[in-house]
């Protein structure tokens, strides 16, 4: 550590509130084991984790690691990239019910994640935003309709500003669900190295996450009224079975990501989604980036967590089919009328109970 990082550690106030982060973890703990009986317990019946497919890719990232693909369906196809902790299976719903109406869904496990594998490039943005450029070339799509939940939103973003010319080939439109594009904005620098040595020499945040009902009511708090007690328990699986590398590795980059500049070179027709009850991407991040960016729609789905497609699946999957639709309806009046399309600029909504 630099002499600077030793310097603000004998800080008594931050010093205190590091040791106070780092113990935290135990303290989530203790409390989720009370809180859990009160939140729900475990579903007696496992959920089923593998998400229905029609082909398997092993794609070979940039940097000597795997990249595993998995699609289903036919038709204009749909993109979809998870977020930290999380693989391809939390899009299960959707791969499930929209091959059915005339979508073929891919999906991807992030590196680090699931059944892909790390090369010798650290996890980064950078690297991450890499490996969707190979998912999307190696597939050879295009017309793509780009779905992006929380870090996978941040990834998204960052292929659509920093390869234009990629995009214009074979993006339409993005969606981004329960993201920002910004981490930790008012936090200075210093205060962040520390953060990230602390969570890099700490325990490891997901390890509560193992304890019987405990880890349940921890990841319950992810959702919002009403979740289904099968689909928080898919969520924790995917969450506790992620590697500790992993989640050490992203907690290092994701305390510095900021593309708040970037949005205003978003030039894409764009959905943001978000819940009124995410705790973790609150709603006022989806509000910036729907007022950010230029050609945009927001949707706030009332008393919803921060896991929408798995939380409200059916309304969620509405939405991707409208804002679809929407867009080959303003595609059809450009062709027709040889005009710019009218498509609704900066409408926002709520949905929901």
């Amino acid at each position: 550590m630099s002499e600077p990082s030793r310097g603000l550690f004998r800080r008594p106030g931050i010093a205190l509130g590091v040791g106070a982060a780092v113990a935290g973890v135990a303290g989530v703990a203790f409390g989720a084991q009370r809180l859990a009986s009160r939140v729900g317990r475990r579903p007696e019946q496992e959920p089923d984790l593998l998400s229905p497919f029609d082909e398997e890719w092993n794609l070979p990232a940039p940097d000597g690691g795997t990249i595993r693909v998995i699609s289903r369906g036919s038709g204009r196809p749909l993109v979809l990239v998870h977020g930290v902790t999380l693989t391809s299976d939390i899009w299960i719903h959707q791969l499930e019910a929209l091959p059915e109406q005339g979508y073929r869904v891919v999906a991807f496990d992030q590196r680090g994640h699931g059944g892909s594998t790390l090369g010798h490039q650290v996890q980064s943005l950078e690297a991450l935003t890499d490996d969707l450029r190979v998912v999307l070339e190696a597939l050879e799509l295009h017309d793509v309709l780009l779905v992006g939940h929380s870090m996978g939103g941040m990834v998204t973003l960052r292929y659509v500003t920093e390869e234009p010319e990629a995009v214009a080939e074979r993006v339409r439109a993005l969606v981004l669900v329960s993201t920002t594009a910004r981490t930790m904005p008012f936090v200075p620098s210093r205060l962040r190295s520390v953060l990230r040595g602390a969570a890099q020499r700490g325990p490891l945040v997901t390890a509560p996450l193992g304890i019987p009902n405990v880890g349940h009511a921890i990841t319950r708090t992810g959702f919002g009224r009403g979740a289904k007690a099968s689909d928080v328990e898919l969520a924790r699986r995917l969450i506790q079975a992620t590697d500790p590398s992993t989640v050490r590795a992203a907690t290092q980059w994701l305390v510095d990501v900021d593309l708040t500049e970037a949005l205003a070179e978003v030039t894409l027709p764009t959905l943001v989604v978000c819940g009124s009850a995410d705790i973790l991407t609150p709603p006022g991040e989806s509000r910036r980036l729907a007022r950010a960016i230029a050609d945009s729609r927001l949707v706030v789905m009332k008393g919803v967590g921060h896991t929408l497609m798995l939380e409200r699946a059916e309304e969620f999957d509405a939405l991707l089919v409208e804002f679809d639709a929407e867009l080959e309806a303003a595609a059809v009046r450009t062709e027709d009328d040889a005009v710019p399309a009218d498509v609704p600029l900066g409408w926002t909504r709520e949905v929901g109970a």
